[in-house]
């Protein structure tokens, strides 16, 4: 009887944005419960730890963690800096007809990873990979929170409503904005400062008040940091790492 395994899923490399590119940049290779990864000129092989019969198993597992891969990317270097493109399984039968070894079949598939075009002009040429995510996991509110993010980033959604949503959204849940600092590690002062910004600053086409304030360039800019790394520590509080805690002095100065 035959007992198909998946041994390597193979994936295409590419940045997904139009103005990036790849120079020529050194192999990347790692290892962690999902199997061995080796990135090299544009192919990425993962050579899988877990029994799969099937490709689409594989795929389903190994493609969560290359979305965190992709999400960590975006809030971290460049929107559409990094892609994956699903190529082939290569696949072997474990119980082969004697006398010979197991066969290898080839699966191959043309599916995509979702990612999105990043909309700069400015030509970008990268000389390395970005880093994998070891402290980084998506879940359903980082992807929304992402989505919206990445709105902003396009120029489809002001940042005070994108920043209102995200801490409304984190907020409404038993304990409120207390519950929030003590589970995701962010101080008070953030989530408090993040409130008032993204309520009661802006102008008339962007404040969600009515008796609102002008917001300066640096408190535009400091808003725009701080969500996003709240987009990333609720990820990496999905991941099980050890957190340390997040202060207004890892962010930039208001004063």
């Amino acid at each position: 009887m035959n007992d198909p395994h998946i041994e390597s899923l193979v994936y295409g490399v590419e940045a997904s944005a139009d103005n990036i590119s790849y120079g020529d940049p050194p192999p990347v290779e790692f290892q962690n419960s999902i199997g061995h990864f080796r990135l090299e000129d544009g192919v990425l092989t993962v050579e899988i730890a877990e029994h799969f019969a099937d490709a689409e198993s594989a795929r389903y597992v190994v493609e969560q963690y290359l979305r965190s891969w992709i999400v960590q990317t975006d809030l971290t270097a460049n929107p559409g800096q990094i892609e994956f493109k699903y190529q082939t399984a290569n696949v072997i039968d474990r119980d082969p007809p004697p006398p010979g070894p197991g066969n290898v079949i080839s699966a191959v598939g043309a599916a995509s990873m979702v990612a999105v075009t990043c909309n700069a002009t400015i030509s970008i040429q990268c000389n390395k990979y970005p880093d994998p995510p070891s402290e980084f996991s998506t879940t359903s509110d980082v992807e929304v929170f992402h989505a919206r993010w990445l709105q902003f980033r396009n120029g489809k959604e002001p940042l005070q409503s994108m920043a209102y949503f995200i801490l409304d959204n984190l907020e409404n849940r038993p304990g409120g904005r207390k519950t929030v600092a003590q589970q995701f590690g962010i101080s008070r002062k953030i989530l408090d400062r993040i409130s008032v910004l993204s309520s009661r600053k802006g102008d008339a086409l962007t404040a969600r008040k009515s008796d609102h304030m002008e917001m300066t360039g640096q408190e535009n800019s400091w808003l725009e940091q701080a969500v996003k790394r709240v987009i990333l520590r609720v990820g990496e509080h999905a991941s099980g790492a050890a957190l340390t805690k997040l202060t207004m002095a890892d962010l930039p100065n208001l004063d």
